[in-house]
């Protein structure tokens, strides 16, 4: 996520202390990661600040106020066991790594900078061994990719099948981390891999 910060630091803060004249990212999921719409979708983290972000950046309320008034009154005690716990655990970072709010919130609210340049690196790895912390999030990246679904339309990994910028790092897809000039692809390396 630090390229997305960088990207963020530039356009709507813009420091006065220094002048970015350029910014690398290595492996960013500037147009989210369809593992994120996968947990969403599924497990429910970070849905509620997606449907928020939405409705701020289109200026309008998707649910008439009384009504959103009474759904917020639903005690836990009446929800599912697992959305409470994930409630803990669900940070605005999840929502905001999904395809949905990249597209519709984050980009749209950040464009490139006149007078800076802005570079990218992606990483690429063929398997991960089932017991690999990232086995599943790339398994469902594949799987996005392929039948063009669950974000792999959104983050365009589904229209790099069968070429040289098809593939994921087990987080984020090739196209996805494509922003600005694109230097390349690090083969064989894992998310984890590249941050260390």
């Amino acid at each position: 996520m630090g390229g997305l910060d960088a990207r963020h630091l530039i356009t709507n803060i813009r420091p006065t202390e220094y002048h970015p004249v350029s910014m690398t990212s290595i492996s960013t999921p500037h147009r989210g990661s369809p593992f994120m719409d996968w947990c969403n979708a599924n497990v429910g983290v970070g849905n509620e600040i997606i449907e928020e972000a939405v409705r701020e950046a289109k200026g309008k309320k998707a649910v008439p106020e009384e009504v959103e008034k009474e759904l917020v009154k639903v005690p836990y005690t009446l929800k599912s066991p697992l959305f409470y716990m994930l409630s803990v655990l669900d940070q605005p970072a999840y929502a905001m790594l999904s395809t949905k709010y990249m597209a519709a919130v984050f980009n749209p609210s950040t464009p490139d900078v006149e007078g800076v340049k802005y570079y990218s690196v992606a990483a690429r790895t063929r398997r991960l061994a089932v017991w690999h912390p990232l086995w599943l999030p790339k398994l469902i990246l594949d799987a996005a990719a392929e039948s063009r679904s669950a974000g792999g339309e959104a983050d365009g990994s589904g229209d790099a099948l069968g070429g040289e910028l098809q593939g994921n790092d087990g987080l984020v897809s090739v196209q996805s981390a494509k922003w600005g000039t694109f230097l390349g692809v690090v083969e064989g390396c894992d998310h984890w891999d590249l941050r260390g």
